[in-house]
């Protein structure tokens, strides 16, 4: 009787175990026909089936229940967070400064000057012209030092007298543009910079027309 409780008791690790995934090792008592063996007694089950049986099935034990606990545990959701169905963070855009749009009084005085003063330089300039261009004609293949080479040297030098003040209003543009960008950078309200420079180009331009008009005359006069 004693023998077969063993045995079952040995089956029944064994199968719970291999069920688990662990393998261990245990000698257990193999099933064995009772033998009539006269003035002989059995040989009693040795100890050391029963304690290495003991020390594997504790650590099986623990392992298999730790597996347990492992499915029954929280794992993190998958399922969507409140947050991730708001709306979308977008970087907001910097405020834009605020543009001038019109010059300060005393600045918008100087530059007023120095247009005006461009604007008559550049009409005289425009107004001497065609006779100027006659007297260059005029000396076209005289010899130098002649009357009609001196009358064209005398009207392009007066040519170019007509045109300085408005190489003085470029430059005085210059030095108002160069001032107040420095401001503007320094934290003054933008936008007077650029305003001057729109009225610089102007002027710019009627300087360029006029160098180009010097340089045709006197490549003539050569």
């Amino acid at each position: 009787m004693g023998m077969a409780v063993s045995t079952g008791i040995g089956r029944f690790l064994g199968k719970f175990l291999l069920s688990s995934g662990l393998a261990f090792t245990a000698e257990l008592p193999l099933p064995s026909m009772p033998v009539q063996r006269p003035l002989q007694q059995q040989s009693p089950q040795p100890k050391g089936a029963s304690m290495k049986l003991s020390v594997f099935l504790v650590p099986a034990l623990g392992l298999s229940l730790s597996a347990c606990a492992m499915q029954g545990s929280d794992f993190p959701s998958l399922a969507k967070r409140p947050y991730e169905d708001g709306p979308a963070i977008t970087d907001t855009a910097a405020p834009t400064p605020e543009v001038m749009a019109t010059l300060p009084t005393a600045l918008g005085n100087a530059v007023d000057a120095a247009v005006r003063q461009s604007n008559t330089a550049h009409q005289a300039f425009l107004a001497d012209l065609p006779k100027v261009k006659q007297s260059v004609s005029a000396a076209r293949g005289a010899e130098p030092s002649s009357e009609s080479w001196v009358v064209a040297q005398v009207q392009l030098s007066s040519l170019e007298m007509d045109r300085s003040p408005s190489i003085s209003a470029l430059a005085d543009l210059d030095t108002l543009y160069m001032e107040r960008l420095d401001q503007e950078f320094s934290g003054e309200e933008k936008g007077a910079a650029a305003i001057i420079a729109q009225f610089r180009e102007k002027i710019e331009a009627q300087v360029s027309s006029q160098q180009q008009e010097i340089e045709k005359l006197k490549s003539s006069m050569r």
